[in-house]
């Protein structure tokens, strides 16, 4: 769990495509120069708002492996060394939460998805293409059943 608040800034140190070989799925490994200490493998770190699963730790930082779906979802493919990035570890059950607690937190993404679903259109499979022709879906998120007949 997060709680939205970045407790560090860091850095992508290197950024590798890989094909898939059959044990792994296609995508991009990520290499992020961060300041924490006894990070894990295994451990979920938020980049930029992002949930990723640490794979190796490495000296200074760690490294994540961002999966076809999570890519095309996110800028990731668009990252380059020395690019900041907002970090934040999960919590663990004895830590302080701050910010404030909601019963139902509305993500930014959530929004705009119902907005466009309210209009007729499907935020999950509409997308837009950009410079490159790579497509991006519209939004990040699903629309808030609560607002949606």
């Amino acid at each position: 769990m997060f709680t939205g608040i970045v407790s560090a800034v860091g850095r992508v140190a290197k950024a590798t495509r890989e094909a898939g070989n059959g044990t792994r799925e296609t995508g991009l490994t990520l290499t992020f120069r961060a300041p924490y200490k006894g990070l894990k493998k295994g451990e979920s770190v938020a980049v930029n708002g992002a949930c990723l699963t640490v794979e190796r730790v490495v000296k200074g930082g760690f490294q994540v492996h961002v999966i076809e779906t999570t890519e095309g979802r996110t800028l990731f493919a668009e990252y380059g060394a020395g690019r900041p990035v907002n970090l934040e570890r999960a919590l663990r059950a004895t830590d302080r939460l701050g910010g404030e607690a909601t019963e139902r937190p509305v993500q930014f993404g959530e929004v705009f998805a119902t907005l466009y679903h309210n209009l007729g259109i499907d935020p999950n499979r509409t997308t837009i293409t950009d410079q490159t022709g790579r497509p991006h879906y519209l939004v990040e998120g699903l629309p808030m059943r609560e607002l949606v007949g």
